[in-house]
């Protein structure tokens, strides 16, 4: 662990980051949705609920494709097409 600090100190950040902004995203679009489209509160959640099955299905296949691969930059190229498609 000595030795890895900086890879560990980004791993850290980089999941505050993706935590953080989510929850902001997750607001926000409740927020938009009810207030300015006018869509019910419980199909927005049904919705976050639903992505947030997907996502938990999707980590350990994308843990085991990394795993698979071994290709660092490969792997970051489906993540980050990953996060294209399913936000």
């Amino acid at each position: 662990m000595r030795t890895q600090r900086c890879p560990l100190l980004m791993a850290i950040a980089a999941n505050t980051f993706d935590i953080a902004s989510v929850y902001l995203y997750q607001v926000f679009l409740i927020t938009y949705a009810v207030q300015y489209l006018h869509i019910e509160h419980a199909v927005i959640l049904d919705a976050l609920l639903i992505t947030a099955g997907v996502q938990f299905i999707v980590h350990p296949v994308a843990a085991r494709a990394a795993k698979r691969l071994g290709d660092e930059s490969r792997f970051l190229q489906l993540s980050l097409l990953w996060c294209i498609v399913a936000p």
